[in-house]
């Protein structure tokens, strides 16, 4: 995608800044003298509860509903409940880590190539009240290619400073506001392992701005369901060029889906948990909708599904499954329709961890009726070196469009924080 700078100024920003100004003021109309607590929030994927430091259960709200990003779920690249550096309201987080990754063979020697990566990412969650936070996600990539590994990798020309979260949330009883520039999937597939990511994933929710609201809904139904609504077109502002680099910012006249200008995109999601009293099964549903933009005359529609459940193996490891399903018409605003089925696996015992992941995608031309199917293979391993240090490895077959690949990647992570142990 050619990038074009420009200096004007796009409507949006105004859009945004109003809302978080009118959240603002809903937020400070709402504090209570006698709630002056310093609060902390931990979680369990979809499950999430507030406990206050000082102050005993029965001072506790009956049902306080806390958001998904209230609980800073990062993307370091361990499994989502093992990998999560919990960001409690009023603190930062920071990681460093180190990459390698290699395709070492492919049908097309030129996807053949070794790339070295450092980041040093940041997770900030500021208390403003006792109902409203800011976060903020840093992410400082010193070095990096333009060009993508290969099709499947994670590793992507997003050298220099990025803000890849600004949001500002509002939570009381069982709904929560926000608006902000945010990745509206980012509740979506929490537990399927993967190094370099797997079909089901390969939905483009980066780098939005917009608006949406969280409802729980009433507790006699069996198991914890959330409802999650989002508005957002893709991010034009000067945020969407990283800093240190002349990459350039996203224009509107770039095109592409959801570049539209307009809160006209949606995300419409339900996440469950502890269904039927089973404390480790959860589930997810979506539907949304991406307008095309310039030149892009089609809209993307996706149907997203996905089923995970987690049991205890013994005393003191477990085993983790998932099925995931995505369907996307005209996806990427092209006349293809994409039929993603993603299993994934892990067993866990601290300090270690390996995962299996197979993904398929199936391809249908809606114009001249051809089809392809692609296919995914992945293991991968996971070891804590004491509490601060993760290492992550992979090995990953790819067959995709008659090409071949076969890919290796580590990564060291040092967290600043002490890791919990699973």
């Amino acid at each position: 995608m050619k990038i074009i700078r420009n200096n004007k100024n796009c409507y949006y920003t105004r859009s945004a800044i109003f809302l978080i100004a009118m959240m603002t003021d809903i937020a400070l109309a709402d504090i209570y003298p006698n709630r002056s607590r310093d609060l902390s929030v931990i979680t369990d994927n979809i499950e999430r509860v507030m406990v206050s430091k000082n102050a005993t259960n029965k001072d506790q709200p009956d049902d306080i509903f806390i958001s998904e990003t209230n609980i800073r779920q990062t993307n370091v690249p361990m499994l989502e409940d093992h990998r999560q550096i919990q960001v409690e309201r009023g603190t930062t987080s920071l990681s460093a880590e180190v990459e390698y990754a290699s395709t070492y063979s492919a049908t097309d020697p030129e996807f053949e190539r070794d790339e070295f990566l450092a980041r040093i990412q940041s997770y900030s969650n500021y208390q403003i009240t006792d109902n409203t936070n800011v976060l903020l996600d840093l992410d400082l990539i010193l070095d990096g290619e333009e060009e993508k590994l290969s099709q499947a990798s994670r590793f992507l020309d997003h050298e220099g400073l990025n803000v890849d979260l600004l949001k500002m949330e509002y939570s009381k009883d069982t709904f929560t506001l926000f608006a902000g520039r945010y990745e509206p999937a980012e509740e979506i597939f929490p537990n399927t392992p993967a190094f370099f990511g797997n079909y089901a994933h390969y939905i483009d929710l980066d780098e939005k701005v917009g608006f949406g609201g969280s409802v729980k809904l009433n507790e006699s139904l069996k198991g914890e369901h959330i409802i999650t609504t989002h508005f957002f077109h893709l991010d034009t502002s000067f945020l969407s060029a990283p800093l240190f680099t002349d990459r350039g910012r996203i224009r509107k006249e770039d095109g592409g889906i959801s570049n539209t200008g307009k809160f006209n995109n949606y995300l419409i999601t339900v996440n469950g948990s502890n269904l039927h009293d089973e404390k480790g099964l959860s589930y997810v549903l979506g539907y949304g909708l991406q307008n095309g933009g310039l030149e892009t005359e089609l809209d993307e529609r996706m149907l997203i599904g996905g089923i995970y459940h987690s049991f205890e193996a013994s005393e003191n490891s477990d085993i983790e499954l998932a099925i995931e399903h995505v369907n996307l018409r005209n996806a990427g605003g092209y006349s293809e329709e994409h039929r993603t089925f993603t299993l994934g696996a892990s067993y866990n015992q601290w300090p270690w961890s390996i995962g299996l992941v197979f993904s398929q995608r199936r391809v249908n031309s809606l114009d001249t009726f051809d089809s392809r199917s692609d296919r995914i293979y992945e293991i991968v391993g996971r070891y804590f070196v004491g509490d601060h240090v993760g290492i992550e490895t992979a090995f990953e077959f790819l067959k995709e469009n008659e090409e071949k690949e076969r890919l290796f990647g580590i990564v060291i992570v040092y967290y600043f924080d002490e890791i919990s142990h699973y």
